[in-house]
């Protein structure tokens, strides 16, 4: 089984695309967003 691990990506369209673009390529059987998937502007 083949994970691809993520974090960080604070909301970000543009990560979340390229994430999802890397998913495909490497043919990963599962993705784990692990933490910071939203942005909060104080």
């Amino acid at each position: 089984m083949k994970l691809l691990f993520a974090t960080d990506i604070h909301g970000s369209l543009y990560c979340a695309d390229k994430l999802v673009e890397v998913y495909h390529k490497e043919k990963a059987d599962k993705l784990m967003l692990l933490g910071d998937l939203l942005y909060h502007a104080h």
